[in-house]
């Protein structure tokens, strides 16, 4: 009989890894992903699970948030021409759950997959923390630097409440009992997020040339004018104060 992990990740597999839902591709080369044939030669894509526990991000969840978790994966982006590495993580959930009014925005307020990310941002010389973004509303960005409220007492660490039912990001609470979870191998799952419906969603380089998110509002891909249409959607409905908008400051 299978386990619930099993049948958690056949779900999410099964749904794909986008917010606006399923579309099942075909097996692509990494030539034929932009997020690959568009990223640096100077850039690599590292993974060494002590080095990625270093700078996690700690989760206050839910019980309910807990059991849909498949997991937290990540990777390190190095650049020899750059003074800083950047720690990319994102959470993996099974499913999300409709949220009322939320659905007259996003359009596929539930789905199967649910992806959210986090960037910690790091002197290369000094290993010291420098930035931190996560998403903190439908992947729009939050970024700051290393507070006493946001780290914990490593300074590396930043301490972070996954907001229900949406999974992003908020400050958790300086007494919120926070979960170290292990950091697994973004790599090759993220490359069958891409494949399966992620590619068309998320912002090209957002992860595998992160830098490029210093400048960026959000990690959804633009349109053809800009903010494509799911963003300006979702600054909408953040303007007009739907959902739960998180912080980091």
């Amino acid at each position: 009989m299978p386990t619930r992990r099993q049948v958690l990740a056949g779900l999410g597999a099964a749904g794909a890894a986008t917010v606006t839902g399923s579309i099942p591709v075909r097996a692509q080369s990494d030539d034929e992903l932009p997020h690959y044939s568009e990223q640096p030669s100077s850039v690599s894509l590292e993974y060494d699970q002590a080095d990625m526990e270093i700078y996690q991000p700690l989760l206050k969840l839910t019980p309910e948030d807990d059991s849909k978790l498949l997991g937290l994966y990540g990777w390190k982006a190095v650049d020899d021409s750059r003074s800083t590495d950047v720690y990319c993580y994102w959470t993996s959930y099974s499913h999300q759950e409709a949220s009322g009014l939320g659905r007259v925005f996003f359009n596929a307020d539930a789905h199967f997959g649910d992806h959210e990310p986090v960037q910690v941002v790091v002197d290369s010389g000094t290993g010291e923390v420098e930035s931190v973004r996560a998403s903190v509303y439908h992947w729009i960005k939050g970024e700051t630097t290393p507070t006493d409220r946001l780290m914990d007492d490593t300074g590396k660490r930043p301490r972070l409440r996954v907001i229900n039912p949406w999974h992003q990001y908020t400050l958790a609470r300086a007494d919120a009992e926070v979960q170290q979870k292990p950091v697994e191998d973004l790599r090759d799952e993220y490359r069958s997020w891409l494949r399966n419906g992620l590619e068309e969603s998320v912002a090209i380089g957002a992860t595998t040339n992160p830098w490029t998110m210093a400048d960026r509002t959000s990690w959804w891909r633009e349109g053809t004018f800009g903010l494509g249409l799911t963003e300006r959607r979702i600054k909408l409905a953040q303007t007009l104060g739907l959902d739960t908008v998180g912080e980091l400051q």
